[in-house]
């Protein structure tokens, strides 16, 4: 018969052994062993940096939507997801990616989509895979970006799971919280020209600008200060189209020269489509010509002027003989040309004769002070009157005669005007229209 060596002990002293053995025992499982770290969360030592080669998932974990979190790793004899390193009091669920979350009964990652759905983190929430039929409306001046749609929630979210996860709109930028754009930026009387992202009355101005030399609009295009043409109106289809040439893709342009033809600029007062390879054989009145030295020049009689047969020429060409004359646009005879030069109407003047240089440009010093050569009338004539350009109504702000200026007395339905620092200003209109707020037109 053996007996315990505490059999014989005193009760005090059996009791002391007892909760010394205890506390030594709690001691030893709260200290993990070597090369190991204790996990709060799985109650279990695990070996830091987890093993070598990490162990396959369960065959039925990956049908289940179930995986291990950035730095876990499945533990193949504890079947769950652990730690390769000592996570601290971070909680595991920090670990799963976007999508999924912790679950804390099978202790892994679980997605958070059913099979038909997908994930959506923009807002937390899960999206079936399968487009709805009806969606709800935007509200008003708001629209969802492209292949995206509105929910009853008041946001929009994607269609599909291959969304971009930047959205973006056609027009201004996406709110970060609805990811709803606006329709349009613009006015109630302006439409949104979405071409150049800017906003266009939707009235045609009375007197819209120029278009350049050469250059039309598309129909029912206008030409904006901006540089380029724009729809005359929200219903003008989209796609501007020339009636000759292309469009330009930038400006909207269109050449207003036919395919055979190209686009000429005397600098002196015409303009206009010249044949390429020139026009048919003319001949010039007598005592001038169109021989130039470099042969590229011939006598246009529609226009009563020598032309070029290439575009891009020198507008001053180097005559064979004689010198060239701007006025009548060929070669004539003689050292230099004359012409004269008059004063401003409505002011007392005399007639001031002057030599004019061989190229045929005025001199704006042969001018009294102040006054600025403008040629007078059309194309042929080497006639000049010396104007104000602040203050003459038929050359307000420059010369009319070359297009720098403005003919005030041609402002439609204006019934008195005047020119003031060279610029135009109506004063009274006709029955029933009255000065614009500008002053530069009657409506």
């Amino acid at each position: 018969m053996k007996l315990s060596t505490t059999a014989f002990l005193p009760l005090a002293a059996v009791a002391f052994l007892a909760s010394f053995t205890s506390a030594s025992s709690e001691t030893s499982s709260l200290e993990p062993r070597t090369g190991h770290f204790k996990w709060s969360w799985g109650g279990c030592d695990l070996e830091k940096g987890g093993p070598s080669v990490t162990p396959s998932y369960p065959s039925d974990w990956k049908p289940r939507g179930l995986s291990c979190g950035s730095g876990y790793y499945y533990h193949s004899s504890k079947k769950f997801c652990v730690p390769r390193n000592d996570p601290g009091t971070a909680s595991p669920s920090s670990s799963c990616t976007s999508g999924k979350s912790w679950d804390s009964s099978n202790k892994c990652c679980k997605n958070k989509c059913a099979g038909t759905e997908f994930y959506f983190a923009g807002k937390d929430i899960c999206l079936p895979i399968k487009v709805p039929t009806t969606v709800p409306s935007c509200p008003s001046g708001k629209t969802c970006p492209s292949e995206w749609q509105y929910n009853s929630k008041g946001y929009c979210v994607p269609k599909t799971s291959t969304f971009s996860p930047t959205p973006s709109c056609s027009i201004g930028s996406c709110d970060k919280n609805t990811f709803l754009c606006n329709t349009s930026p613009c006015k109630s009387t302006e439409f949104w020209f979405a071409a150049k992202k800017v906003c266009i009355p939707n009235t045609v101005p009375s007197y819209p600008p120029s278009c350049p030399s050469g250059k039309v609009c598309p129909t029912n295009w206008i030409y904006q200060k901006a540089g380029f043409c724009a729809p005359k109106s929200s219903t003008t289809p989209p796609t501007p189209s020339c009636s000759s040439g292309s469009c330009d893709s930038d400006t909207f342009l269109c050449s207003s020269c036919k395919s055979t033809e190209f686009w000429w600029d005397s600098g002196k007062g015409f303009k206009g489509c010249i044949p390429k390879g020139g026009p048919p054989s003319g001949s010039p009145p007598s005592g001038s010509n169109c021989i130039t030295k470099s042969g590229n020049r011939k006598w246009h009689s529609g226009y009563k002027c020598c032309v070029p047969t290439l575009p891009d020429l020198p507008t001053v060409p180097t005559c064979s003989s004689g010198h060239w004359t701007p006025g009548s646009q060929c070669c004539t005879p003689g050292p230099v040309a004359s012409g004269t030069i008059t004063h401003p109407r409505r002011r007392s003047h005399k007639q001031i004769v002057v030599s004019l240089p061989l190229d045929g440009r005025i001199d704006p010093a042969r001018c009294p002070k102040n006054l600025t050569a403008c040629p007078l009338g059309t194309l042929g004539g080497a006639d000049y009157e010396c104007l104000d350009p602040e203050v003459e109504l038929t050359s307000c702000g420059g010369c009319a005669s070359t297009g720098a200026g403005e003919n005030c007395l041609l402002i439609p339905n204006s019934l008195s005007v005047t020119c003031t620092s060279g610029s135009c200003a109506v004063l009274s209109c006709r029955t029933g229209l009255a000065p614009s707020l500008d002053g530069k037109s009657c409506i």
